[in-house]
């Protein structure tokens, strides 16, 4: 049970992480700089979403 909890603080820190950096840094970013960050931040919830959506292949 306590490898569970300290599991979902690491997600809230991860994900307060995130939002600060999408919501405070990016502002000060201009044009391809700002374009860029966003891109990567979309590739990382894609490939998040992949990783849980993409069901096991079976064992051999």
């Amino acid at each position: 049970m306590e490898f569970f909890a300290v599991a979902i603080v690491l997600v809230v820190l991860v994900c307060l992480v995130v939002a600060k950096l999408f919501l405070w840094d990016m502002s000060g970013l201009e044009g391809l700089l700002r374009t860029a960050s966003f891109m990567g931040l979309c590739l990382l919830g894609v490939s998040y979403l992949n990783q849980r959506l993409t069901p096991p292949e079976p064992e051999s």
